[in-house]
């Protein structure tokens, strides 16, 4: 049996919840920005079942209710990239609220190339080697090989 509601709750994690929610409602005051809270414990001791119960008695409790989202890393690693993770994470979370995802998915696209200017900036700097520049002349190559493929791939054709 899959718990997925505090009422399925057998080992009593609703007053650990109220707990959290009244810490979130205090600290969020202080806090600029967002709030970041890491649940962490040893595998099979029902975090995420607890993150399942705990998102149900929001979502039927809240007046003005918040868009949840749900990202589960065991179940996001293939992705390659935590970022495009959060952001699929995002994306379907507010198709499924019916919102527009538009600029949402532009203002990630913004985030992306914004984080790989700066990490390049940061390789530059640790190590001497300019990603960037690297890059531009690996996609040169590229284009060169290509060109030359497709040369050679029309002067077979036309024999």
């Amino acid at each position: 049996m899959k718990v997925s509601t505090f009422e399925d709750d057998l080992i009593g994690l609703k007053d650990f919840a109220d707990r959290l929610e009244k810490f979130i409602a205090v600290e969020q005051n202080y806090v600029e920005g967002s709030l970041v809270i890491s649940l962490s414990s040893k595998y099979g001791s029902g975090k995420s079942s607890f993150l399942q119960m705990w998102k149900s008695s929001i979502e039927s409790s809240a007046d003005d209710k918040p868009i949840l989202i749900s990202l589960n890393a065991w179940e996001s690693d293939y992705y390659g990239d935590p970022l495009f993770a959060v952001v699929s994470a995002l994306i379907n979370c507010t198709q499924d609220a019916g919102e527009s995802v538009r600029k949402l998915s532009n203002a990630a696209k913004d985030l992306g190339w914004f984080a790989t200017a700066i990490a390049g900036q940061v390789i530059k700097k640790a190590t001497g080697i300019d990603p960037v520049a690297a890059g531009k002349v690996a996609e040169s190559k590229k284009n060169r090989k290509r060109r030359a493929t497709t040369s050679y791939n029309r002067c077979i054709f036309n024999i």
